[in-house]
């Protein structure tokens, strides 16, 4: 598995379910932004 580590305070982190979900809510946001600059 891929591990990170804050540079700030040390605390390991790891991608768990909730960075898969939270990669599609930010895909997501971004879809909506760039149909909102094309209707414009």
């Amino acid at each position: 598995e891929e591990f990170r580590r804050c540079t700030g305070c040390g605390q390991i982190y790891w991608p768990g379910s909730h960075f898969s979900k939270l990669q599609r809510r930010i895909e997501e946001i971004r879809a909506q932004c760039f149909d909102k600059r094309r209707l414009a």
